[in-house]
């Protein structure tokens, strides 16, 4: 039957984004819904609080390289070869939804994709004996009123700290935990390893969120009243939002 009888596959489409951390996270049920593909990571508009700079791309590049569904991650800024600019996303996020259904709606995708577990390690990484939970507090995204003391009091025997050494310390300095030990990650991957062996995450609307919401683990979140764009629906997360 000669050539026509081989069967061709459909290039897979490649993606850009320049957003933070925790925004590319968000972006991949968008991606594994069209399929997957390649994705270029790199510099975008100013006012997100990390930059995609070489050095935040190979944090974070291991962690979306792992994922089955993405063929390939470059530093790089959109070129001729990208089919999906997703820096648009931010464009819906004025309809007050989650980070991830703003890249689902701008691509008319459905937004239950985010729904079930987007992310997936290649092997976990175990707590320290006797350690089940993972705090993590960035600098950006805090509140008032959400009950850190009273928490840090039920956990602390049992919990890690997963963040920037400089976060680790100002949260320990507040809350006067400094025996809750410190799990030191060299890059989002190894993070992501901690945290899906954790039996509970709790923690603001940072990047290791977006990992334990990826994994859909156990989770409690410190929402942020002014921009509560990570709220997703799972019956596994409670959301505490401050009233003010």
């Amino acid at each position: 039957m000669g050539s026509s009888s081989v069967a061709f596959k459909l290039a897979m489409p490649n993606f850009s984004h320049s957003g933070d951390y925790g925004d590319v996270v968000y972006a991949l049920p968008a991606i594994r819904a069209l399929g997957g593909g390649g994705i270029k990571l790199g510099a975008g508009p100013v006012g997100v609080f990390y930059p995609m700079t070489r050095e935040h791309y190979e944090v974070i590049a291991p962690l979306i390289a792992a994922q089955p569904y993405i063929t390939s991650v470059e530093f790089g800024l959109p070129d001729e070869t990208t089919h999906h600019n997703l820096d648009r996303f931010r464009l819906y996020l004025q309809e007050r939804v989650n980070l991830s259904i703003g890249h689902l709606r701008m691509l008319d995708l459905p937004e239950s994709e985010c729904d079930t577990k987007w992310l997936s390690v290649p092997s976990v990484k175990p707590l320290p004996e006797g350690r089940s939970v993972v705090f993590s507090r960035s600098f950006h995204y805090i509140t008032y009123n959400f009950p850190w003391g009273k928490l840090v009091r039920e956990h602390r025997d049992r919990a890690v700290f997963v963040g920037l050494p400089e976060e680790y310390k100002a949260f320990t300095n507040q809350f006067d935990c400094e025996d809750i030990p410190y799990a030191e990650t060299k890059d989002l991957l190894e993070a992501a390893q901690f945290i899906a062996g954790c039996e509970l995450f709790i923690g603001n609307q940072s990047c290791p969120y977006s990992i334990a919401e990826g994994l859909k683990v156990n989770s409690l979140v410190e929402v942020w009243p002014p921009g509560p764009n990570c709220l997703f629906k799972r019956t596994n997360a409670r959301y505490i939002v401050d009233p003010r």
